[in-house]
């Protein structure tokens, strides 16, 4: 393999992060309808403990740092609230 070509494999894993990032953005808005619904508070702190944990469990087994894990989820979740509370 040369340079471009992991360059180019670089490319198509950052576009199917964000294509991911929008899937999740499209069913958080869904999430926040729903507990508006049903009356239920956008931030639930359990939830997110719960998450921090899942997270850190993934991070071990695919051999990464959980603190860089929890650092990008934490703006993720932070973005998936927002969205909840805008709509």
């Amino acid at each position: 393999m040369n340079l471009n070509t992991l360059r180019k494999e670089i490319e198509d894993i950052d576009k199917l992060i964000i294509e991911c990032l929008a899937k999740r953005e499209n069913i958080s808005t869904k999430i926040g309808e729903i507990k508006r619904e049903m009356g239920i508070q956008i931030y639930d702190s359990e939830r997110e403990k719960n998450l921090n944990s899942y997270y850190h469990e993934l991070s071990l087994k695919f051999n990464l740092d959980p603190e860089f894990i929890l650092k990008i989820f934490k703006l993720i979740i932070k973005k998936s609230r927002n969205v909840q509370l805008k709509n």
